[in-house]
């Protein structure tokens, strides 16, 4: 019996795509054969003066003022329903800051390290896109456990190395409610607050955005489960199968607002 070798090719190449995790690292040009139905959510970041302790709980009065948006698309771009994790943005003029919660039932995280492939374990991401007419663009990663991956990619498809050599000065913290690394029982989730100095983000030039800038920004998960085959990964924006999470041409809009005006009484 005769093997059509070209065919036994494919089929292993689309069994091993399948099998791998995927990494930070994609394709420079990715291709999508049509313009995605849905569009990300706008995400408005209002300007606060208030004083947010970065604990991880991001229960301070400032965090009133921030919209909720949720990480309501797949992977691949398609709605999720519920959205299980949702993401809060604020500045001060100096420093971002983000807040993250999601829900999750086996809160898993032991990589350690600056920059350890967190990915590979329940994550929370942060991709930001200073510039429409640029290629850099940076990402965040954070794991229950506390740690920290950030890389700046002069564009995308970088060598991963190269863009883990920079480090940002941002100050992150976890909380975690359940238990940290026991399958056994049910956690209910946790989440995070960061603080990102904008000076830092000075690759593309003057990064202290002026009040009514735009940027692009996307917030991304990767939740496991012993219970599930495959993790389920969700994000703010639509992104693309072949670009994943890299796909900023789809990112919604952060803009840089004012205070938000008080709710008027009825």
């Amino acid at each position: 019996m005769q093997f059509n070798t070209r065919f036994l090719t494919q089929v292993v190449v689309v069994l091993f795509t399948f099998s791998c995790s995927p990494a930070p690292e994609v394709d420079s040009t990715p291709e999508v054969s049509s313009p995605p139905s849905a569009v990300a959510d706008p995400i408005p970041c209002y300007l606060t003066s208030d004083p947010i302790e970065i604990d991880g709980r991001p229960d301070e009065a400032a965090w009133e003022q921030a919209p909720e948006i949720p990480l309501r698309f797949d992977g691949v771009g398609n709605p999720v329903s519920p959205a299980r994790a949702s993401a809060r943005f604020l500045w001060d003029g100096k420093e971002l800051y983000v807040a993250m919660t999601a829900r999750d039932r086996d809160v898993g995280s032991t990589l350690k390290g600056r920059d350890a492939r967190l990915w590979e374990e329940d994550v929370l991401e942060l991709f930001i896109k200073p510039l429409e007419s640029s290629l850099l663009y940076y990402e965040f990663e954070f794991s229950p456990g506390n740690q920290i991956f950030d890389a700046y990619f002069v564009k995308r498809g970088a060598p991963l190395d190269e863009a883990t050599a920079w480090d940002s000065q941002l100050r992150v913290a976890v909380s975690v409610d359940g238990t940290l690394n026991n399958p056994e029982d049910d956690d209910r989730g946790w989440s995070l607050e960061l603080a990102l100095p904008l000076a830092d983000l000075h690759h593309a030039g003057n990064s202290i955005p002026k009040e009514g800038e735009v940027w692009k920004a996307a917030a991304c998960r990767y939740d496991y489960d012993t219970r599930w085959e495959q993790p389920l990964n969700t994000a703010t924006a639509p992104v693309t199968e072949s670009g994943g999470f890299h796909s900023y041409e789809v990112y919604g809009p952060l803009q840089f607002k004012g205070p938000r005006p008080a709710q008027s009484q009825p």
